[in-house]
């Protein structure tokens, strides 16, 4: 392990602003966690520099690269966020008691932002003066060289084992990194909605991915997170990671069997080679399928998303006559911890209707007895396998798993993505007008273009246009009233096919097929592109929906970019803009 060397030194606000302006502060999600400051705390931070009362080091780690070097943040995500939000007039600081905001024009990056529209300058303003002082105010930065990662990690994990303000899960993930918390980590991401193509990110990315909580419009609608809609896990609980710890015990009891386990046992399974942790982590590593125990929870949770959408209802108001009963936490952790068990011996529903009625049963005769007190190691036992007894008479198994294709692969892990990994993914709910049965040439059109920027972009991902995909609930529910069919939940996306559409256009599956063909044919493309494009296009089933999938590769060592209808076009973020 190469522990680096220390360069302890102030540097003033100015100088982080121009790091973050670069791209050069960067955080790593194996360790870090998410943006947990509240505005209060936000501003009470801002006030501090403001005042000249002292503040912790921010503790960064150099990387370096022949072309390239940023800085990891070991600790202080939390405060570097404060600031720049601040910097950027997200929110407004006390003076002499008024609201005042940072002013733009005093720094030029910022102002030239401003010119473009991509921050707004809200009022009342701070003094020029203040804010040119509050530019050039230090922050205590340390900065280790040379740092392998092994170094840092353990740097972090030494710095946060003691952290009092860190909730249990916090700790315990701040100071672990193995399969075993990668794991609850992924698994975690999946279900809030904020999981990441790599585990590197900007700082401006942060809050992209983040739930948003009261003051802070963050990417991710704390009332649309699985955890809150289901009315299972309360939003400060969720701020403290209690989501992670109930997979956390999930996982445990599934890979390890221990039954309902405690606290101590929690805490043991995140401790590099205790016996738990040993357990849990050879389980995941001896698996010969990559991403096995990820994709089977991914498959479970996608699956209750719909089961309770086939009766337009939630886990509480389905299960619980009070809407404050105790315990739906543990009864929660107890269904997808049974379930979790048979779908990894071969079960699947097939039924979400018929399964939310069963659910309703076990609800009225066994999950009453799960209490927030202290259920015993036996009695939970008990309660577990008589659920699983009788979820398995509304499950089917053919004994044979179906071998997935990567192109499925790869499309179901797109669908679990966050907001911030669109640049190479789009999506489409259909090609024609809910109104009308006609195909609508501008769509098609979109496509050519869009598939043109994607194979101009550098990025280590294919470019995916996946057709017979809902951006929202409102746009799925408008399609769903216009059919007459249902829609079927996937991560955060929702997938309609495009079975309806071919129908009301009086086309075959085949036939549907050859009509957008012959559309990508007439488009103004350079014809080695076309021919990618048809050769690549194909439909795909996920579970009894079929998706049009258009396909193309990024760019690598091409030269020459591709054009359409004479026009470079490239993708940023998730947006196709002329190069």
């Amino acid at each position: 392990m190469k522990s680096g060397k220390l360069d302890i030194k102030e540097k003033n606000v100015q100088t982080v602003l121009s790091w973050y302006r670069q791209n050069k502060i960067q955080i790593n999600r194996r360790y870090q966690r998410k943006l947990a400051w509240s505005l209060e705390e936000k501003k009470l931070f801002i006030n501090s520099i403001i005042e000249n009362i002292p503040i912790p080091s921010i503790i960064l780690a150099k990387r370096e690269t022949d072309d390239n070097e940023w800085y990891e943040v070991i600790d202080g995500l939390q405060r570097l966020d404060a600031l720049i939000s601040f910097l950027t007039n997200e929110f407004a600081i006390d003076i002499d008691n008024t609201e005042l905001f940072f002013n733009l024009e005093t720094d030029s990056w910022l102002f030239s932002e401003s010119k473009k529209k991509n921050l707004i300058q809200r009022t009342p303003i701070m003094d020029e003066d203040e804010c040119l002082v509050f530019l050039e105010a230090v922050l205590p930065i340390v900065v280790i060289n040379g740092a392998d990662d092994r170094a840092v990690e353990e740097i972090f994990r030494r710095i946060n084992s003691s952290g009092k303000r860190l909730s249990n899960q916090e700790l315990r993930q701040s100071s672990s990194c193995n399969a075993f918390s990668d794991l609850v980590r992924k698994i975690s991401c999946v279900i809030r909605g904020d999981q990441t193509f790599s585990d590197l990110l900007n700082l401006c990315d942060m809050k992209n991915i983040s739930v948003s909580q009261k003051g802070l419009n963050y990417g991710i609608d704390r009332n649309r997170v699985f955890w809150r809609k289901h009315g299972i896990i309360t939003e400060d609980n969720l701020r403290k990671s209690r989501d992670e710890e109930l997979i956390a015990k999930c996982l445990i009891e599934v890979l390890a069997k221990v039954i309902n386990p405690t606290t101590d046992e929690v805490d043991d399974a995140y401790i590099e080679n205790s016996e738990i942790n040993s357990i849990v982590c050879e389980k995941i590593r001896e698996e010969k399928e990559k991403n096995f125990y990820l994709d089977c929870f991914n498959d479970l949770y996608n699956d209750i998303q719909n089961v309770f959408n086939s009766q337009k209802t939630t886990f509480s108001e389905w299960c619980y006559k009070e809407k404050k009963s105790s315990g739906k936490n543990d009864a929660f952790r107890m269904i997808i911890t049974v379930l979790y068990e048979l779908y990894l011996d071969g079960f699947m529903i097939s039924d979400y209707e018929l399964f939310c009625n069963a659910i309703k049963m076990i609800g009225d005769n066994n999950l009453a007895r799960i209490k927030d007190e202290y259920i015993s190691k036996g009695d939970w036992k008990q309660i577990k396998e008589a659920i699983s007894t009788y979820f398995r008479q509304y499950m089917h198994n053919d004994g044979i798993g179906v071998e997935e294709s990567e192109v499925i692969k790869s499309i179901k892990l797109r669908f679990g993505e966050s907001s911030i990994e669109t640049q190479m993914t789009e999506y489409k709910i259909g090609l024609s007008s809910f109104k009308n049965a006609k195909i609508n040439n501008n769509v098609v059109s979109d496509i050519a273009k869009t598939l043109v920027a994607m194979s101009n972009t550098v990025s280590d991902k294919e470019g995916l246009i996946i057709v017979g995909v809902a951006d929202t609930i409102d746009q799925a529910n408008e399609w769903e009233k216009e059919y007459k069919e249902s829609y079927m939940i996937f991560g955060s996306h929702y997938i309609v096919g495009i079975d309806a559409e071919a129908k009301k256009l009086n086309k075959s599956k085949d036939a549907y097929m050859q009509m957008i063909k012959d559309r990508i044919k007439n488009e103004p493309l350079d014809q080695e592109l076309r021919d990618e494009i048809l050769s690549k296009n194909m439909i795909v089933s996920i579970k009894d929906k079929e998706l049009l999938v258009f396909r193309i590769d990024s760019k690598t060592d091409r030269k020459d970019d591709n054009k359409y209808n004479g026009i470079a076009f490239i993708r940023r973020g998730n947006s196709t803009e002329r190069k």
